[in-house]
Protein backbone atom coordinates (compact mmCIF):
# COMPACT_ATOMS: atom_id res chain seq x y z
CA UNK A 1 0.00 0.00 0.00
CA UNK A 2 1.13 3.92 -0.29
CA UNK A 3 0.53 6.00 2.35
CA UNK A 4 -1.50 9.10 1.52
CA UNK A 5 0.34 12.28 2.62
CA UNK A 6 -2.78 14.60 2.41
CA UNK A 7 -6.25 14.08 3.10
CA UNK A 8 -7.92 12.46 0.10
CA UNK A 9 -9.75 13.75 -1.77
CA UNK A 10 -10.89 11.98 -4.67
CA UNK A 11 -12.86 12.84 -7.35
CA UNK A 12 -12.07 10.62 -9.87
CA UNK A 13 -12.96 11.01 -13.63
CA UNK A 14 -11.34 7.89 -15.76
CA UNK A 15 -12.61 7.17 -19.09
CA UNK A 16 -11.61 3.90 -20.21
CA UNK A 17 -11.24 2.89 -24.26
CA UNK A 18 -11.18 -0.88 -24.46
CA UNK A 19 -10.56 -2.05 -28.33
CA UNK A 20 -11.15 -5.72 -28.02
CA UNK A 21 -10.47 -8.08 -30.92
CA UNK A 22 -9.45 -11.57 -31.53
CA UNK A 23 -5.64 -12.56 -32.42
CA UNK A 24 -5.53 -15.88 -34.15
CA UNK A 25 -8.04 -14.00 -36.51
CA UNK A 26 -7.70 -10.49 -35.87
CA UNK A 27 -11.25 -9.86 -35.98
CA UNK A 28 -12.79 -7.30 -33.91
CA UNK A 29 -14.80 -8.07 -31.21
CA UNK A 30 -16.03 -4.41 -30.75
CA UNK A 31 -14.96 -1.28 -29.20
CA UNK A 32 -16.64 -0.25 -25.75
CA UNK A 33 -16.02 2.57 -23.67
CA UNK A 34 -16.24 2.62 -19.55
CA UNK A 35 -17.50 6.19 -17.78
CA UNK A 36 -17.59 6.35 -14.62
CA UNK A 37 -16.95 9.50 -11.81
CA UNK A 38 -16.69 8.92 -8.11
CA UNK A 39 -16.18 10.34 -5.15
CA UNK A 40 -15.24 8.76 -2.41
CA UNK A 41 -13.36 10.10 0.93
CA UNK A 42 -11.84 6.75 2.33
CA UNK A 43 -10.54 5.48 -1.02
CA UNK A 44 -12.64 2.70 -1.76
CA UNK A 45 -12.53 1.12 -5.16
CA UNK A 46 -14.05 3.09 -8.16
CA UNK A 47 -15.43 0.28 -10.12
CA UNK A 48 -16.22 0.81 -13.66
CA UNK A 49 -19.65 -0.73 -15.89
CA UNK A 50 -18.97 -4.29 -17.36
CA UNK A 51 -18.52 -4.44 -20.66
CA UNK A 52 -20.88 -6.61 -23.30
CA UNK A 53 -18.27 -8.93 -24.20
CA UNK A 54 -18.19 -12.25 -22.86
CA UNK A 55 -14.26 -14.14 -22.41
CA UNK A 56 -14.99 -17.78 -23.61
CA UNK A 57 -14.10 -19.86 -20.12
CA UNK A 58 -10.57 -21.63 -20.79
CA UNK A 59 -9.80 -19.47 -23.78
CA UNK A 60 -6.43 -18.16 -23.55
CA UNK A 61 -6.47 -13.38 -24.11
CA UNK A 62 -4.01 -11.51 -25.02
CA UNK A 63 -4.02 -7.55 -23.65
CA UNK A 64 -2.34 -4.96 -24.48
CA UNK A 65 -2.29 -1.90 -22.30
CA UNK A 66 -1.44 1.45 -23.32
CA UNK A 67 -2.40 4.84 -21.74
CA UNK A 68 -1.68 8.41 -19.75
CA UNK A 69 -3.38 10.29 -17.42
CA UNK A 70 -3.68 13.67 -15.66
CA UNK A 71 -3.54 14.07 -12.04
CA UNK A 72 -4.31 17.48 -9.98
CA UNK A 73 -3.34 17.27 -6.50
CA UNK A 74 -6.25 18.29 -4.41
CA UNK A 75 -6.25 21.51 -1.42
CA UNK A 76 -9.50 20.82 0.34
CA UNK A 77 -12.45 18.68 -0.73
CA UNK A 78 -13.56 20.96 -2.84
CA UNK A 79 -10.75 22.70 -5.13
CA UNK A 80 -7.99 21.29 -6.59
CA UNK A 81 -4.61 22.84 -5.94
CA UNK A 82 -2.73 23.93 -9.02
CA UNK A 83 -2.19 22.51 -12.36
CA UNK A 84 -2.71 19.22 -13.94
CA UNK A 85 0.26 17.31 -14.83
CA UNK A 86 0.24 14.45 -17.52
CA UNK A 87 1.88 10.97 -16.01
CA UNK A 88 2.70 7.50 -17.28
CA UNK A 89 0.83 4.32 -16.31
CA UNK A 90 3.64 1.94 -14.90
CA UNK A 91 3.06 -1.54 -14.56
CA UNK A 92 3.11 -2.79 -10.66
CA UNK A 93 6.08 -4.46 -9.54
CA UNK A 94 5.55 -8.74 -8.80
CA UNK A 95 4.22 -9.11 -5.12
CA UNK A 96 3.06 -5.86 -4.04
CA UNK A 97 -0.52 -6.15 -2.66
CA UNK A 98 -1.86 -9.55 -4.20
CA UNK A 99 1.36 -11.01 -5.58
CA UNK A 100 0.36 -10.36 -8.86
CA UNK A 101 1.19 -7.42 -11.61
CA UNK A 102 -0.93 -4.92 -12.77
CA UNK A 103 -0.75 -1.47 -13.54
CA UNK A 104 -0.30 1.64 -11.22
CA UNK A 105 -0.53 5.70 -11.71
CA UNK A 106 2.97 6.83 -10.31
CA UNK A 107 1.93 10.35 -8.64
CA UNK A 108 5.00 12.52 -8.55
CA UNK A 109 3.90 16.11 -8.49
CA UNK A 110 5.88 18.64 -9.10
CA UNK A 111 2.92 21.87 -9.12
CA UNK A 112 3.36 25.10 -7.49
CA UNK A 113 4.24 25.32 -3.82
CA UNK A 114 0.61 27.02 -2.27
CA UNK A 115 -0.44 27.05 0.99
CA UNK A 116 -2.78 24.51 1.33
CA UNK A 117 -0.79 22.43 -1.51
CA UNK A 118 1.39 19.62 -0.78
CA UNK A 119 4.87 19.64 -2.57
CA UNK A 120 5.05 16.57 -3.73
CA UNK A 121 2.80 13.25 -3.98
CA UNK A 122 5.65 10.42 -4.39
CA UNK A 123 5.03 7.00 -4.99
CA UNK A 124 1.99 4.39 -6.06
CA UNK A 125 -1.32 5.25 -4.86
CA UNK A 126 -3.96 4.14 -7.79
CA UNK A 127 -4.16 0.42 -9.51
CA UNK A 128 -6.00 -0.43 -12.42
CA UNK A 129 -7.66 -4.26 -11.92
CA UNK A 130 -9.70 -6.66 -14.01
CA UNK A 131 -12.47 -8.75 -13.34
CA UNK A 132 -13.29 -11.75 -15.54
CA UNK A 133 -16.07 -13.05 -13.70
CA UNK A 134 -18.52 -10.28 -13.36
CA UNK A 135 -16.82 -8.67 -10.30
CA UNK A 136 -16.48 -11.39 -8.45
CA UNK A 137 -13.20 -11.44 -8.24
CA UNK A 138 -10.14 -8.88 -8.94
CA UNK A 139 -6.96 -9.35 -9.85
CA UNK A 140 -3.81 -7.66 -11.52
CA UNK A 141 -2.83 -9.22 -15.13
CA UNK A 142 -0.10 -11.37 -14.85
CA UNK A 143 2.95 -11.83 -17.27
CA UNK A 144 3.64 -8.51 -18.02
CA UNK A 145 6.23 -6.96 -20.00
CA UNK A 146 8.80 -4.86 -18.16
CA UNK A 147 8.88 -0.90 -18.15
CA UNK A 148 8.94 0.60 -21.44
CA UNK A 149 8.91 4.05 -22.91
CA UNK A 150 5.63 3.61 -24.83
CA UNK A 151 3.89 2.45 -21.64
CA UNK A 152 2.27 -0.63 -23.80
CA UNK A 153 1.99 -3.49 -21.87
CA UNK A 154 1.08 -7.05 -22.30
CA UNK A 155 -0.29 -10.14 -20.62
CA UNK A 156 -2.05 -13.03 -20.73
CA UNK A 157 -5.48 -13.89 -19.09
CA UNK A 158 -7.61 -16.80 -19.27
CA UNK A 159 -11.53 -16.21 -19.48
CA UNK A 160 -14.05 -17.26 -17.29
CA UNK A 161 -17.36 -16.92 -19.32
CA UNK A 162 -18.15 -13.66 -18.07
CA UNK A 163 -17.62 -10.25 -19.08
CA UNK A 164 -14.62 -7.62 -18.25
CA UNK A 165 -14.79 -5.50 -16.21
CA UNK A 166 -12.31 -2.73 -14.71
CA UNK A 167 -11.67 -0.70 -11.66
CA UNK A 168 -9.51 1.83 -9.82
CA UNK A 169 -8.87 0.52 -6.51
CA UNK A 170 -6.31 2.26 -3.43
CA UNK A 171 -6.14 5.43 -2.47
CA UNK A 172 -6.72 8.54 -4.06
CA UNK A 173 -4.19 11.58 -3.66
CA UNK A 174 -5.67 13.42 -6.53
CA UNK A 175 -8.14 14.19 -8.64
CA UNK A 176 -7.24 11.78 -11.66
CA UNK A 177 -8.26 11.95 -15.28
CA UNK A 178 -7.13 8.75 -17.81
CA UNK A 179 -7.30 7.31 -20.51
CA UNK A 180 -6.30 3.75 -20.96
CA UNK A 181 -6.93 1.85 -24.25
CA UNK A 182 -6.80 -2.40 -24.01
CA UNK A 183 -6.54 -4.43 -26.89
CA UNK A 184 -8.09 -7.97 -25.82
CA UNK A 185 -7.42 -10.84 -28.53
CA UNK A 186 -7.76 -14.82 -28.14
CA UNK A 187 -3.92 -15.46 -28.47
CA UNK A 188 -2.72 -16.38 -31.18
CA UNK A 189 -1.88 -20.23 -33.08
CA UNK A 190 0.01 -21.44 -35.47
CA UNK A 191 0.07 -24.50 -37.17
CA UNK A 192 2.41 -25.74 -39.99
CA UNK A 193 1.57 -29.12 -39.58
CA UNK A 194 2.16 -32.86 -38.99
CA UNK A 195 5.70 -33.60 -39.30
CA UNK A 196 6.02 -35.69 -42.73
CA UNK A 197 8.42 -36.52 -45.51
CA UNK A 198 8.49 -35.34 -48.47
CA UNK A 199 9.74 -36.88 -52.23
CA UNK A 200 12.83 -36.40 -53.56
CA UNK A 201 13.11 -32.79 -55.16
CA UNK A 202 9.79 -32.13 -53.55
CA UNK A 203 9.42 -28.23 -51.80
CA UNK A 204 6.98 -27.41 -49.26
CA UNK A 205 5.78 -23.78 -48.12
CA UNK A 206 5.26 -23.69 -44.89
CA UNK A 207 2.47 -21.21 -44.21
CA UNK A 208 2.25 -18.99 -41.00
CA UNK A 209 0.12 -16.16 -42.28
CA UNK A 210 -1.69 -14.45 -39.40
CA UNK A 211 -3.35 -11.01 -40.19
CA UNK A 212 -1.07 -8.28 -37.71
CA UNK A 213 1.46 -10.73 -36.96
CA UNK A 214 5.23 -10.56 -37.19
CA UNK A 215 7.25 -13.88 -37.65
CA UNK A 216 10.77 -14.80 -36.40
CA UNK A 217 11.50 -18.45 -38.31
CA UNK A 218 14.41 -20.71 -36.81
CA UNK A 219 16.99 -18.88 -38.96
CA UNK A 220 15.37 -15.29 -38.01
CA UNK A 221 13.94 -14.50 -41.46
CA UNK A 222 11.05 -12.94 -40.85
CA UNK A 223 7.99 -13.64 -43.70
CA UNK A 224 5.02 -15.15 -43.45
CA UNK A 225 5.59 -18.21 -45.11
CA UNK A 226 9.10 -20.26 -45.43
CA UNK A 227 9.89 -23.02 -48.38
CA UNK A 228 11.54 -25.87 -47.28
CA UNK A 229 13.87 -27.67 -49.87
CA UNK A 230 16.18 -29.68 -47.17
CA UNK A 231 15.31 -32.16 -44.29
CA UNK A 232 15.32 -30.44 -40.73
CA UNK A 233 13.15 -29.25 -37.57
CA UNK A 234 11.39 -26.19 -38.93
CA UNK A 235 9.76 -23.89 -36.47
CA UNK A 236 7.93 -20.05 -36.68
CA UNK A 237 7.13 -17.98 -34.04
CA UNK A 238 4.76 -15.27 -34.64
CA UNK A 239 3.46 -12.61 -32.53
CA UNK A 240 0.62 -9.95 -32.52
CA UNK A 241 -0.16 -7.11 -30.05
CA UNK A 242 2.99 -8.82 -28.01
CA UNK A 243 0.98 -12.00 -27.74
CA UNK A 244 2.95 -15.22 -29.09
CA UNK A 245 2.61 -18.33 -30.28
CA UNK A 246 4.53 -20.75 -32.33
CA UNK A 247 5.15 -24.21 -33.50
CA UNK A 248 7.74 -26.55 -35.38
CA UNK A 249 7.65 -29.23 -37.86
CA UNK A 250 10.00 -32.03 -38.60
CA UNK A 251 10.72 -32.52 -42.44
CA UNK A 252 12.21 -35.68 -43.96
CA UNK A 253 12.87 -36.90 -47.57
CA UNK A 254 12.61 -40.05 -49.00
CA UNK A 255 15.74 -41.94 -49.71
CA UNK A 256 13.83 -42.87 -53.00
CA UNK A 257 15.99 -43.44 -56.25
CA UNK A 258 16.49 -45.03 -59.35
CA UNK A 259 19.83 -44.71 -61.49
CA UNK A 260 20.05 -46.52 -65.22
CA UNK A 261 23.69 -45.71 -64.91
CA UNK A 262 25.57 -43.47 -67.37
CA UNK A 263 24.52 -43.51 -71.46
CA UNK A 264 26.41 -46.21 -73.27
CA UNK A 265 27.35 -47.81 -76.10
CA UNK A 266 26.22 -51.66 -77.20
CA UNK A 267 29.01 -53.93 -79.21
CA UNK A 268 27.11 -55.92 -81.72
CA UNK A 269 25.18 -58.98 -80.44
CA UNK A 270 25.30 -57.79 -76.08
CA UNK A 271 22.24 -57.28 -74.46
CA UNK A 272 22.03 -54.69 -71.33
CA UNK A 273 20.01 -55.12 -68.33
CA UNK A 274 18.37 -51.88 -66.97
CA UNK A 275 17.67 -52.95 -63.29
CA UNK A 276 15.32 -50.06 -61.22
CA UNK A 277 14.76 -52.90 -58.60
CA UNK A 278 13.25 -50.41 -55.01
CA UNK A 279 11.43 -52.09 -52.44
CA UNK A 280 7.75 -51.68 -52.47
CA UNK A 281 8.01 -50.26 -55.99
CA UNK A 282 5.83 -49.85 -59.19
CA UNK A 283 7.08 -49.25 -62.53
CA UNK A 284 6.65 -48.15 -65.61
CA UNK A 285 8.80 -48.06 -68.40
CA UNK A 286 8.84 -46.55 -71.57
CA UNK A 287 6.97 -49.16 -73.47
CA UNK A 288 4.75 -49.56 -70.11
CA UNK A 289 6.26 -52.45 -68.85
CA UNK A 290 5.89 -52.82 -65.70
CA UNK A 291 8.57 -55.12 -64.20
CA UNK A 292 11.25 -53.97 -62.33
CA UNK A 293 14.36 -54.86 -64.64
CA UNK A 294 14.44 -54.16 -68.56
CA UNK A 295 16.83 -55.61 -71.26
CA UNK A 296 17.80 -53.38 -74.02
CA UNK A 297 19.73 -55.18 -76.98
CA UNK A 298 18.73 -52.11 -79.54
CA UNK A 299 20.01 -48.66 -79.40
CA UNK A 300 17.21 -45.73 -78.25
CA UNK A 301 16.47 -43.80 -75.13
CA UNK A 302 14.84 -45.50 -72.38
CA UNK A 303 13.23 -44.65 -69.15
CA UNK A 304 11.51 -45.94 -65.99
CA UNK A 305 9.26 -44.16 -63.21
CA UNK A 306 9.26 -45.66 -59.89
CA UNK A 307 6.66 -45.01 -57.78
CA UNK A 308 6.42 -45.96 -53.91
CA UNK A 309 3.67 -44.44 -51.94
CA UNK A 310 2.61 -40.94 -52.85
CA UNK A 311 6.42 -40.64 -54.75
CA UNK A 312 7.48 -41.17 -58.09
CA UNK A 313 11.46 -40.72 -59.27
CA UNK A 314 12.79 -41.14 -63.22
CA UNK A 315 15.81 -42.08 -65.08
CA UNK A 316 16.60 -41.92 -68.24
CA UNK A 317 19.66 -43.65 -70.02
CA UNK A 318 20.69 -43.23 -73.47
CA UNK A 319 21.62 -46.57 -75.33
CA UNK A 320 23.89 -46.67 -78.85
CA UNK A 321 25.41 -49.23 -80.98
CA UNK A 322 29.17 -49.13 -81.15
CA UNK A 323 29.49 -51.06 -84.95
CA UNK A 324 33.59 -51.37 -85.47
CA UNK A 325 34.67 -52.52 -88.58
CA UNK A 326 38.44 -53.42 -89.42
CA UNK A 327 39.91 -54.38 -93.40
CA UNK A 328 43.44 -54.56 -93.67
CA UNK A 329 42.59 -55.92 -97.59
CA UNK A 330 43.14 -59.02 -99.20
CA UNK A 331 46.41 -61.26 -98.89
CA UNK A 332 49.11 -59.45 -100.64
CA UNK A 333 52.75 -59.57 -102.39
CA UNK A 334 55.39 -57.24 -101.78
CA UNK A 335 58.35 -56.44 -104.74
CA UNK A 336 61.94 -56.06 -103.01
CA UNK A 337 62.38 -52.73 -101.35
CA UNK A 338 58.89 -51.85 -101.26
CA UNK A 339 56.15 -51.39 -98.27
CA UNK A 340 52.94 -51.40 -97.47
CA UNK A 341 50.91 -49.12 -94.92
CA UNK A 342 48.01 -51.61 -93.53
CA UNK A 343 45.36 -48.76 -92.29
CA UNK A 344 43.07 -49.68 -89.51
CA UNK A 345 42.19 -45.98 -88.20
CA UNK A 346 38.62 -45.97 -86.90
CA UNK A 347 37.01 -43.09 -84.92
CA UNK A 348 37.48 -42.65 -81.04
CA UNK A 349 39.56 -46.11 -81.29
CA UNK A 350 42.73 -47.83 -79.69
CA UNK A 351 44.34 -50.28 -81.62
CA UNK A 352 46.92 -53.21 -80.85
CA UNK A 353 48.76 -54.66 -83.64
CA UNK A 354 50.61 -58.45 -83.97
CA UNK A 355 54.05 -56.36 -82.42
CA UNK A 356 52.04 -54.41 -79.29
CA UNK A 357 52.19 -51.60 -81.30
CA UNK A 358 49.13 -49.05 -80.86
CA UNK A 359 49.12 -46.52 -83.63
CA UNK A 360 46.17 -46.71 -86.64
CA UNK A 361 48.45 -47.70 -89.03
CA UNK A 362 51.25 -50.20 -89.66
CA UNK A 363 54.12 -49.94 -91.93
CA UNK A 364 54.81 -53.67 -94.19
CA UNK A 365 58.48 -54.09 -95.85
CA UNK A 366 58.93 -58.15 -95.06
CA UNK A 367 56.78 -60.93 -95.61
CA UNK A 368 54.66 -62.03 -92.99
CA UNK A 369 51.28 -62.75 -91.11
CA UNK A 370 50.02 -59.00 -89.70
CA UNK A 371 46.82 -59.00 -88.06
CA UNK A 372 45.28 -55.83 -85.75
CA UNK A 373 42.77 -55.65 -83.01
CA UNK A 374 40.73 -52.26 -83.20
CA UNK A 375 38.32 -51.44 -79.44
CA UNK A 376 35.86 -48.75 -79.61
CA UNK A 377 34.00 -48.16 -76.34
CA UNK A 378 34.88 -51.98 -75.42
CA UNK A 379 33.64 -53.08 -78.71
CA UNK A 380 36.55 -55.16 -80.70
CA UNK A 381 37.15 -55.98 -84.16
CA UNK A 382 40.48 -57.69 -85.82
CA UNK A 383 41.13 -58.64 -89.22
CA UNK A 384 44.72 -60.55 -90.60
CA UNK A 385 46.66 -60.28 -93.83
CA UNK A 386 49.00 -62.14 -95.46
CA UNK A 387 51.57 -60.38 -97.24
CA UNK A 388 54.21 -62.46 -99.24
CA UNK A 389 57.72 -61.18 -100.48
CA UNK A 390 57.84 -61.24 -104.62
CA UNK A 391 61.77 -62.35 -105.45
CA UNK A 392 62.12 -61.41 -109.32
CA UNK A 393 64.22 -64.49 -110.13
CA UNK A 394 63.90 -67.22 -111.73
CA UNK A 395 66.47 -70.38 -112.11
CA UNK A 396 65.69 -73.61 -114.13
CA UNK A 397 68.37 -75.37 -112.80
CA UNK A 398 72.28 -76.22 -114.15
CA UNK A 399 72.10 -77.68 -117.45
CA UNK A 400 71.64 -81.41 -117.26
CA UNK A 401 71.27 -84.61 -119.24
CA UNK A 402 68.01 -86.55 -119.28
CA UNK A 403 68.00 -90.55 -119.92
CA UNK A 404 65.90 -91.91 -122.91
CA UNK A 405 62.19 -92.06 -122.12
CA UNK A 406 62.85 -89.80 -118.84
CA UNK A 407 59.97 -86.70 -118.21
CA UNK A 408 62.00 -83.96 -116.57
CA UNK A 409 59.89 -80.93 -115.48
CA UNK A 410 61.22 -77.45 -115.77
CA UNK A 411 59.98 -75.49 -112.75
CA UNK A 412 59.69 -71.58 -113.03
CA UNK A 413 57.40 -70.42 -110.60
CA UNK A 414 57.52 -67.49 -109.35
CA UNK A 415 54.29 -65.97 -107.06
CA UNK A 416 52.05 -63.52 -109.15
CA UNK A 417 53.52 -63.49 -112.29
CA UNK A 418 52.82 -65.36 -116.04
CA UNK A 419 55.32 -67.14 -117.60
CA UNK A 420 56.35 -67.39 -121.76
CA UNK A 421 58.41 -70.64 -122.48
CA UNK A 422 60.05 -70.75 -125.58
CA UNK A 423 57.01 -72.52 -127.36
CA UNK A 424 54.90 -70.26 -126.22
CA UNK A 425 53.47 -72.37 -123.03
CA UNK A 426 52.06 -69.99 -120.59
CA UNK A 427 52.01 -72.28 -117.09
CA UNK A 428 54.63 -72.02 -114.72
CA UNK A 429 55.88 -75.31 -115.52
CA UNK A 430 57.52 -77.06 -118.62
CA UNK A 431 57.74 -81.07 -119.32
CA UNK A 432 60.16 -82.07 -121.36
CA UNK A 433 61.43 -85.73 -122.53
CA UNK A 434 64.13 -84.65 -124.82
CA UNK A 435 67.41 -83.05 -125.01
CA UNK A 436 67.54 -79.45 -126.40
CA UNK A 437 67.97 -75.38 -125.00
CA UNK A 438 64.91 -74.61 -123.19
CA UNK A 439 64.01 -70.84 -121.79
CA UNK A 440 61.47 -69.28 -119.82
CA UNK A 441 60.26 -65.66 -119.25
CA UNK A 442 58.89 -64.38 -116.15
CA UNK A 443 57.23 -60.99 -115.91
CA UNK A 444 55.09 -59.24 -112.55
CA UNK A 445 54.47 -56.80 -110.79
CA UNK A 446 58.31 -56.58 -109.80
CA UNK A 447 59.74 -56.55 -113.19
CA UNK A 448 60.81 -58.89 -115.94
CA UNK A 449 63.47 -61.54 -115.73
CA UNK A 450 64.13 -64.98 -117.75
CA UNK A 451 66.37 -68.04 -117.77
CA UNK A 452 67.93 -70.81 -120.08
CA UNK A 453 68.71 -74.11 -119.36
CA UNK A 454 70.52 -76.71 -121.83
CA UNK A 455 69.66 -80.17 -121.67
CA UNK A 456 71.43 -83.31 -123.18
CA UNK A 457 71.14 -86.68 -123.33
CA UNK A 458 72.63 -89.37 -121.20
CA UNK A 459 73.16 -93.13 -121.25
CA UNK A 460 71.77 -93.34 -117.87
CA UNK A 461 74.21 -96.47 -117.05
CA UNK A 462 74.37 -94.21 -113.12
CA UNK A 463 71.83 -93.72 -110.55
CA UNK A 464 69.91 -90.65 -111.02
CA UNK A 465 67.33 -89.10 -109.12
CA UNK A 466 64.51 -86.78 -110.80
CA UNK A 467 63.04 -83.93 -108.56
CA UNK A 468 61.06 -80.98 -109.89
CA UNK A 469 62.46 -77.55 -109.16
CA UNK A 470 58.98 -76.41 -107.83
CA UNK A 471 55.88 -77.11 -106.51
CA UNK A 472 52.43 -75.71 -105.39
CA UNK A 473 50.26 -77.13 -102.33
CA UNK A 474 47.26 -75.93 -103.00
CA UNK A 475 44.78 -79.25 -103.53
CA UNK A 476 44.22 -78.83 -106.80
CA UNK A 477 45.60 -82.21 -106.97
CA UNK A 478 48.73 -81.10 -109.96
CA UNK A 479 52.25 -80.89 -108.07
CA UNK A 480 50.67 -80.28 -104.39
CA UNK A 481 53.57 -82.78 -103.48
CA UNK A 482 57.45 -82.90 -103.55
CA UNK A 483 59.86 -86.02 -103.59
CA UNK A 484 62.56 -87.17 -106.09
CA UNK A 485 62.09 -90.45 -108.35
CA UNK A 486 64.85 -92.69 -109.10
CA UNK A 487 64.88 -96.21 -111.12
CA UNK A 488 67.71 -97.32 -108.80
CA UNK A 489 67.55 -100.34 -106.43
CA UNK A 490 68.45 -98.36 -102.89
CA UNK A 491 69.72 -99.77 -99.77
CA UNK A 492 69.30 -96.63 -97.90
CA UNK A 493 67.80 -92.88 -98.64
CA UNK A 494 66.93 -89.92 -96.43
CA UNK A 495 65.61 -86.74 -97.89
CA UNK A 496 65.99 -83.43 -95.67
CA UNK A 497 64.66 -79.65 -97.05
CA UNK A 498 66.04 -76.61 -95.46
CA UNK A 499 64.42 -72.98 -95.47
CA UNK A 500 66.85 -70.06 -96.78
CA UNK A 501 68.02 -69.87 -92.93
CA UNK A 502 69.17 -73.38 -92.49
CA UNK A 503 65.86 -74.37 -90.58
CA UNK A 504 64.66 -77.97 -91.36
CA UNK A 505 61.58 -78.16 -93.06
CA UNK A 506 61.12 -82.08 -93.54
CA UNK A 507 63.27 -84.94 -93.36
CA UNK A 508 61.78 -88.65 -94.73
CA UNK A 509 63.50 -91.91 -95.11
CA UNK A 510 60.71 -93.28 -97.28
CA UNK A 511 61.41 -92.27 -101.18
CA UNK A 512 57.54 -92.61 -101.99
CA UNK A 513 56.46 -89.97 -99.32
CA UNK A 514 57.16 -86.40 -100.40
CA UNK A 515 56.25 -82.89 -98.63
CA UNK A 516 53.44 -81.33 -98.45
CA UNK A 517 54.47 -77.79 -97.62
CA UNK A 518 53.59 -77.63 -93.93
CA UNK A 519 55.60 -78.09 -90.88
CA UNK A 520 53.78 -78.75 -87.82
CA UNK A 521 50.41 -79.16 -89.67
CA UNK A 522 51.01 -75.38 -90.11
CA UNK A 523 51.65 -74.17 -94.09
CA UNK A 524 54.94 -73.01 -94.48
CA UNK A 525 55.02 -69.42 -96.64
CA UNK A 526 55.64 -69.60 -100.52
CA UNK A 527 59.41 -69.05 -101.36
CA UNK A 528 62.68 -71.51 -102.16
CA UNK A 529 63.97 -74.05 -100.27
CA UNK A 530 67.25 -76.12 -99.99
CA UNK A 531 67.06 -80.19 -99.94
CA UNK A 532 69.56 -82.60 -99.75
CA UNK A 533 69.19 -86.49 -100.94
CA UNK A 534 71.32 -88.87 -98.95
CA UNK A 535 71.22 -92.26 -100.47
CA UNK A 536 73.23 -96.12 -100.74
CA UNK A 537 72.40 -97.75 -104.17
CA UNK A 538 72.68 -101.41 -103.86
CA UNK A 539 75.82 -102.90 -104.08
CA UNK A 540 77.18 -99.13 -104.14
CA UNK A 541 78.84 -96.89 -102.11
CA UNK A 542 77.23 -93.78 -100.02
CA UNK A 543 76.15 -90.89 -102.31
CA UNK A 544 74.38 -87.69 -101.70
CA UNK A 545 73.03 -84.89 -104.32
CA UNK A 546 71.18 -81.82 -103.75
CA UNK A 547 69.12 -78.94 -105.29
CA UNK A 548 66.62 -76.46 -104.69
CA UNK A 549 63.03 -76.00 -105.13
CA UNK A 550 60.74 -73.68 -105.21
CA UNK A 551 56.98 -73.52 -103.16
CA UNK A 552 53.98 -71.43 -104.31
CA UNK A 553 50.41 -70.85 -103.65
Amino acid sequence: MCKAFVNPSIVLHLILFIFLTFCSYNSLLGQHIFNYDSYDPNGAAVTSSFDTVILTAGEIYCIEAQGTYSIWPPYDWTAPCGAPESAPLFPSPAGFRTGSVGFDMEHYFSGPDLPRCSLAFPGKSDRIQFSLDNGLTWFFPVSSTPYNLNHIYYYEIIGRGFPIGVRQSDFATADDYGIIRLTIQTKPTVDLGADTTLCPHETLTLDANTSGATYVWQDNSTAATFNVSQPGLYWVEITTSGCSARDSILVDYSNLVVDLGADTSLCPGVDLTLNATTANASYQWQDNSTAPLFFVSQPGTYWVDVEVGNCVVSDTILVSLTNVQVNLGTDTALCPGSSLILNATTPNASYTWQNNSTTSTFNVSQAGKYWVDVSVNNCNASDTILVNLIELSVNLGKDTSICPGEIFTLNATVPFSTYSWQDNSTNSFLQINKAGTYWVEVVNQCGTISDTINIISNNCGECYFYAPNAFSPNNDNINDTFFPKSQCDLSSFELTIYNRWGELMYKSNKITEGWDGTINNEQVLSGVYVYTISYTPAGKTPKSTYGRITLFR
